[in-house]
């Protein structure tokens, strides 16, 4: 049996890397004929990496390192292909990693205690030197490093940034694509709405002007109908005065008749009214007739709508009556 060798890093001894910063399966994949790769959970990465710590601080040769291997194997193996029940087997090779290991540390612990003795008697050689257990072991542990999973390790955490960096570029297109469709849409949007006001304001116009067109057929027909007031005026003024005895002059008031056409050249009937009117209030009865008095000649004509909407009045001679 080796010598004792207290100091020893069972992560590089047992060869599972850095476990607190992830580690994958340490089974073996039977249909794929090698060793599993599957990620080992983050909360068993964190207890293995402290029974890995205890076993540190262990004697590399104490009872409890066999027990400790085992829970740590159980710990280190995915639910994937059955793996669990390669906790034994994972656990002997770990133990055959600790025994080579003890026996090349006592090996080297022998030389270095041979040296110093030697040196201690003075039979050392000049040129030789003692070697000291930690300088040993220091060597053992970079020689047994393991390199190529650390550099699987960071092709694999390059891999995984890669792919994150791919998915938010990913994203941040879908993003973009989103907005510009937004903005599209809120465009379209402003267009229909710069359309419907520009419509509403021309409705708005067209019924301005209709309004003005309204006002002023109103103001039109209010000025008609006051000639037309002041003209019945005149001729009941007229026919009073008549009847009074006095030689005023006659009004006459031209109306054609509604069916009468714009060609004719004949003159539209005359009814003549006398001294013995019986009433000034048959004027207004008769007005779509002319009206007439007797000499001295005088007329009132009152035509249809001029271009302006009102009554033309004209004075001319006329024949003298019975």
């Amino acid at each position: 049996m080796p010598p004792l060798v207290g100091l020893w890093d069972a992560e590089d001894v047992l060869g599972v890397g850095q476990v607190s910063l992830g580690a994958t399966c340490v089974g073996y994949a039977k249909p794929k004929r090698r060793r599993c790769h599957h990620r080992v959970a983050t909360a068993n990465c964190q207890r293995a990496s402290d029974l890995l710590l205890q076993i540190s601080s262990m004697n590399i040769s104490a009872s409890g390192v066999d027990h400790v291997l085992e829970r740590l194997a159980r710990l280190l193996l995915c639910n994937h292909w059955n793996h669990q029940d390669q906790v034994g087997v994972v656990a002997a090779k770990w133990r055959d990693r600790v025994q080579q290991f003890q026996i090349v540390a006592a090996a080297r612990l022998e030389t270095t205690v041979q040296l110093e003795n030697e040196a201690r008697l003075g039979q050392v050689a000049p040129h030789k030197e003692g070697v000291r257990l930690e300088d040993a072991v220091r060597v053992e542990r970079a020689a047994r490093r393991p390199r190529i999973p650390q550099s699987k390790h960071a092709a694999r955490t390059h891999t995984r940034e890669v792919e994150a960096a791919r998915q938010d570029a990913e994203i941040a297109r879908r993003d973009a694509e989103i907005a510009r469709r937004d903005a599209a849409i809120s465009r379209r949007d402003l267009t229909i709405a710069l359309q419907d006001i520009e419509i509403a304001r021309r409705e708005t116009a067209i019924a301005r002007q209709e309004t003005e067109v309204a006002r002023e057929k109103l103001r039109r027909l209010r000025n008609r109908n006051l000639r037309v007031s002041d003209a019945l005026t005149q001729q009941v003024a007229a026919v009073a005065g008549v009847r009074g005895g006095a030689a005023t002059p006659a009004l006459t008031v031209e109306v054609p008749r509604p069916n009468s056409a714009a060609s004719s050249t004949r003159r539209p009937r005359q009814n003549q009214f006398g001294r013995h009117v019986a009433s000034p209030t048959a004027i207004p009865r008769a007005a779509t007739r002319t009206l007439a008095v007797p000499s001295p000649a005088y007329r009132l004509l009152v035509p249809p709508e001029d271009d302006n909407g009102g009554i033309m009045l004209r004075q001319g001679l006329g024949r003298k009556g019975t």
